[in-house]
């Protein structure tokens, strides 16, 4: 599984998660998270995280209290907003880009470009995500 942000400043450096991991709400805080949106995310915005609202699906670990709290704690310390589960719109184009967009175009390019190994996979997602839908990303928001 991979994780990625898009904001309207850029994206962020794709998370790699391991195979055998199960995606708790510790896991996803901890491992995702926390390393995403206190890290690189807020780098983005620097004195402006007040700006950040987060998106993310109704899985189990995005929805468990413990994410809950750790959301709140995040408001009151950083500024950035992770919308509450049912605040979250239904899917669409214009408020999923992530599935529409991002990984959409992402999922196309192994394929492409014709990998044989996972470490294959994973330079490429890597490059592409960098390089093209980066630049796409940012295009989209002028």
């Amino acid at each position: 599984m991979v994780v990625g942000a898009m904001t309207g400043r850029g994206v962020v450096p794709l998370v790699k998660v391991p195979g055998k991991v199960k995606i708790n709400a510790h896991y996803y805080i901890e491992k995702v998270l926390r390393p995403l949106l206190e890290g690189p995310v807020a780098a983005l915005y620097p004195g402006e995280t007040e700006k950040i609202f987060v998106h993310h699906d109704k899985a189990s670990s995005h929805t468990a209290k413990k994410t809950t709290a750790y959301a709140e704690d995040l408001k009151s310390r950083t500024g950035i907003t992770i919308i509450p589960n049912e605040e979250i719109p239904v899917k669409s184009p214009d408020t999923s880009p992530m599935d529409f967009f991002g990984f959409g175009l992402l999922k196309q390019k192994p394929h492409l470009r014709k990998a044989k190994t996972i470490g294959g996979v994973w330079k490429i997602l890597k490059e592409e995500w960098n390089s093209k839908i980066g630049r796409a990303s940012c295009r989209e928001r002028v």
